[in-house]
């Protein structure tokens, strides 16, 4: 009985110790290679209007090939969803129809419906 009561409070002093509440904050910094660019893409439905090579997540010089390079260097993104990620953003989105089509030749999925954007 006593060794087991021992080995729960040991269990239960190691869990408290690896807790995210008891690690500095320094530690407690997100490394999951996700930027502010892409986290406020999240943020409900944009309001896509924009002409090709013109969408505020179209980085770089406003081509594809250079988004592609900055969400690589910017964001620790592959290659694959980078272009998918790029191909969706420069392209002209004013209408949910191309914001379908754009997603559809991009094989880009993000957290948002093109039902629900706000257009031009």
């Amino acid at each position: 009985m006593k060794l087991s009561t021992i080995f729960l409070e040991g269990l239960l002093l190691a869990g408290v110790i690896s807790s995210p509440i008891s690690a500095e904050d320094s530690s407690l910094e997100s490394n999951n290679s996700t930027s502010d660019i892409i986290k406020a893409e999240g943020n409900g439905a944009p309001k896509l209007c924009f002409n090709a090579n013109k969408s505020p997540f179209c980085l770089g010089n406003h081509n594809v090939n250079d988004c592609i390079s900055a969400y690589k260097l910017r964001t620790g993104m592959d290659k694959k969803e980078a272009t998918q990620t790029c191909k969706f953003w420069c392209s002209e989105i004013k209408t949910p129809t191309q914001c379908k089509q754009c997603k559809y030749k991009a094989d880009y999925h993000p957290d948002f419906a093109c039902d629900d954007a706000k257009y031009c």
